[in-house]
C-alpha cells in the first residue's frame, strides 16, 4: 500500500473513531462534568490572579460606601467589570464568607449556564449530530476551565461565557434558519451586550457578524431582530448609567487615561506577534477553507474563525501583549478548528487530501489546547514572601503600594487580614505622564502637571485617611513601564511638604524581605 493510501486509511480511522466516541450518549457529558468538577477543585486550591484580587477589594470598598472614580477604584476600566464582580462580593458581605472561593464558584456558575444555553441553541438545528454537539461543548468546557490557565476570572473569561450563545445564534441566522424562540434570542442578546460592553474594542465583533450575516442572507430587514435590539438597548442603558452615576469616569479618569496610559503600557508591535496564535490562526483558516465544502456546518466555522480574527485584531489594537487579551482569539480558534473537524461528512467521495487536512485540524486543536493548559494556574512569589510580614505588622490594618504593578498588592490583600489603603490599584498614571513630560511643549507640560498634582493629592489624602500600617515601595532600577527612566517614588513625593509631613510617621522595616527591588516602610506612631 502506498504512503498516501496508508495515510488516508489512518485519517479515516482516526476521524471515525473520534466521532464515534463523541456520539456516545454518556461518555462526553461525563467528561464535561469531570472538566467542570476538576477545574473547580483546581481553582479553589490555586491563587486568584492579581487583577481579580483588585476587583474583589474594590467591590468591598464600594459596598462600604466608597465613591467610584472619586475615593475608590481610580483605574482605566469603565465600571461594568466591577459590577459583574459584585455578586460574590455582596454574598461575602452578607454571609461573612471569604469572597475568593465565592467568586470562583460564581465564575463556574456562569460557565455552566453558558454551556447549558449553548446546548439549547445547538439542539435547535436537527441537522447537528449528537457527536458534533458533544464535541463543541467539550472544547468550550475545556476553554472555560483548564485552558484559561493563569487568567481565570478575567474580563475576557467572563466575556466568552456571555457571548458564546449569541455566536451560535448568529451562525444559525447566517445559515438562513431564522426561527428561534424569542425568549432565548433576547437572553442571548442581553448576555452578549454584557460581554461586548466590557471593552469598547469588542464592539467590532457584533458589527463583523452582522456584515457576515448580510453577506450570506442579503436580508437587510433582519438587522432588527430580537437579539440585536436587546443588545443595543442594554449597551445604551449602560452608557447612560455611566454618564448618570459615574460621571467622574468620563470627566476625570478617562481624559487622564488617554493622556497617560497608552504612553507607558504599550509594547513594540513585533513583540505582540511572538505568539503561537500568529501561526495557528492563518494555518487553521486555511484548513477550514480546504474542507469547507465537506463540512456539515460551514457557517459556524466561518463565524468562529471570523471571531478569532476580530479578537486577534483587538489584541493587536490594545498593544499590551498581555496573555488574557489573546484568550478570546485563542478560544474561538480552538472552537473553529474543532468545528472544522467535527463537521466533516463521512462520504466516501471525500478525497484523501481532505481527510488528511481534517486530521491536521484535530491535531492542531489538541496542540492549541495543550499550549494553554501548560500555563498552569496563577503563581505569585511576592505574596509568598510578603504575607508573613503583613500578618505580623498589619493584621486588620490597611497597606499601600508605591509602584506600577498590580501583583505586589494583590492578591496579597485577599489572602491576608489586611485591607487596602489606596484609591488606586497602582500609581498607573505616573509612568506615561513623566515620559511624555520630558519631551513636551510648555502648554503640554501644564496639562501633565495637572495629572501629577491629581496623583500626588490623592496619595497624600489616602495616607491621611487610611494611615496604612505598611507601605511597599518599588525601588528597582528598571521599574515597570517607566521606559528605563531613573525614578524614585519617595524623592518624587517628598517634593511636596504635605507628603513629607505624613511620611515622617514611617520608618524602614528592619526585617529580612527576599523580594528584590522592594522596601517596606512601617508606620511607627
Amino acid at each position: 500500500m502506498s504512503k498516501t493510501g496508508s495515510r488516508s486509511s489512518l485519517s479515516s480511522l482516526l476521524t471515525a473513531r473520534t466521532m464515534d466516541g463523541l456520539d456516545h450518549p454518556y461518555a462526553v457529558p461525563v467528561l464535561i462534568l469531570l472538566l467542570l468538577g476538576g477545574g473547580l477543585f483546581v481553582h479553589l486550591h490555586a491563587l486568584i490572579n492579581h487583577d481579580i484580587g483588585w476587583y474583589l477589594v474594590a467591590g468591598a470598598q464600594f459596598l462600604d460606601g466608597g465613591r467610584l472614580y472619586e475615593t475608590i477604584f481610580i483605574e482605566v476600566n469603565p465600571p461594568l467589570a466591577l459590577f459583574l464582580t459584585m455578586p460574590p462580593v455582596l454574598l461575602s458581605k452578607l454571609s461573612g464568607l471569604n469572597a475568593v472561593p465565592l467568586f470562583i464558584l460564581y465564575i463556574y456558575g456562569l460557565s455552566v449556564f453558558s454551556l447549558w444555553l449553548c446546548d439549547r441553541f445547538l439542539r435547535l438545528d436537527p441537522a447537528i449530530s449528537r457527536g458534533f454537539r458533544h464535541g463543541f461543548l467539550l472544547l468550550f468546557a475545556l476553554a472555560l476551565t483548564f485552558a484559561i490557565g493563569t487568567e481565570f476570572g478575567q474580563r475576557e473569561h467572563m466575556m466568552l461565557a456571555f457571548i458564546m450563545p449569541y455566536i451560535l445564534l448568529q451562525a444559525r441566522r447566517a445559515a438562513g434558519q431564522g426561527s428561534c424562540c424569542r425568549t432565548k434570542a433576547v437572553l442571548a442578546g442581553a448576555l452578549a451586550a454584557l460581554g461586548f460592553a466590557l471593552k469598547p474594542h469588542y464592539l467590532l465583533l457584533p458589527a463583523a457578524l452582522e456584515l457576515y450575516r448580510l453577506y450570506r442572507t442579503k436580508d437587510w430587514r433582519a438587522v432588527f431582530r430580537a437579539e440585536t435590539i436587546t443588545m443595543a438597548l442594554v449597551i445604551l442603558a449602560y452608557l447612560a448609567a455611566i454618564a448618570h452615576w459615574t460621571p467622574e469616569y468620563l470627566q476625570t479618569v478617562m481624559p487622564y487615561a488617554i493622556e497617560s496610559y497608552n504612553a507607558a503600557y504599550r509594547n513594540p508591535f513585533w513583540t505582540l506577534l511572538v505568539r503561537p496564535e500568529t501561526l495557528f490562526l492563518p494555518f487553521g483558516f486555511a484548513l477550514h477553507l480546504m474542507t469547507r465544502k465537506t463540512q456539515s456546518l460551514p457557517q459556524l466555522a466561518d463565524i468562529l474563525f471570523l471571531c478569532a480574527g476580530c479578537f486577534f485584531l483587538t489584541y493587536l489594537v490594545q498593544m499590551k501583549g498581555w496573555s488574557y487579551h489573546l484568550y478570546p482569539s485563542s478560544t474561538c480558534l480552538l472552537l473553529g478548528l474543532g468545528v472544522t473537524f467535527f463537521g466533516q461528512t463521512r462520504s466516501q467521495e471525500v478525497s484523501a487530501l481532505r481527510r488528511t487536512v481534517t486530521v491536521l485540524a484535530l491535531e492542531l486543536t489538541l496542540l492549541l489546547a495543550a499550549v494553554h493548559i501548560s500555563h498552569g494556574t496563577y503563581k505569585n512569589p511576592f505574596m509568598d514572601e510578603a504575607l508573613p510580614l503583613v500578618e505580623k505588622h498589619a493584621a486588620d490594618q490597611p497597606i499601600a503600594l508605591f509602584g506600577t504593578n498590580v501583583w505586589p498588592g494583590f492578591p496579597l490583600v485577599n489572602y491576608s487580614s489586611a485591607s487596602w489603603g489606596m484609591r488606586f490599584p497602582t500609581l498607573w498614571m505616573l509612568p506615561g505622564i513623566l515620559q511624555k513630560k520630558e519631551h513636551a511643549a510648555a502648554e503640554e507640560t501644564l496639562r501633565y502637571a495637572q495629572i501629577e498634582t491629581y496623583v500626588t493629592n490623592s496619595v497624600i489624602e489616602d495616607l491621611k485617611h487610611y494611615r496604612p500600617a505598611l507601605v511597599f515601595v518599588d525601588v528597582r532600577r528598571n521599574k515597570s513601564y517607566f521606559g528605563g527612566m531613573d525614578f524614585d517614588y519617595l524623592d518624587y513625593f517628598m517634593q511636596d511638604q504635605r507628603f513629607a509631613a505624613q511620611w515622617q510617621h514611617y520608618d524602614l522595616l528592619d526585617e529580612p524581605f527576599k523580594a528584590d527591588g522592594f522596601r517596606i516602610y512601617k508606620r511607627v506612631d
